[in-house]
């Protein structure tokens, strides 16, 4: 999967207005939503015709939390 970075700048003004980097301290998985969007093949499948390789990392890691207890059905 390739890397995503919050430029430092952008952290810092976080930080300075919030106070704290994130928005909640904690999660309640009892209260929070697994959503996953456009992981069609058209995108994962090797060979398909808008492939992007570095979408398959991510499917075995959504996998496990979908099957997690909270989510599963």
């Amino acid at each position: 999967m390739h890397k995503a970075e919050i430029r430092r700048e952008i952290v810092e003004r976080v930080l300075a207005r919030r106070g704290r980097l994130h928005l909640f301290e904690s999660l309640d998985p009892k209260r929070t939503a697994l959503l996953v969007i456009d992981m069609q093949n058209a995108f994962v499948a090797p060979g398909a015709p808008m492939e992007v390789p570095a979408a398959r990392a991510i499917v075995g890691p959504i996998n496990r939390l979908a099957a997690a207890p909270s989510f599963g059905a």
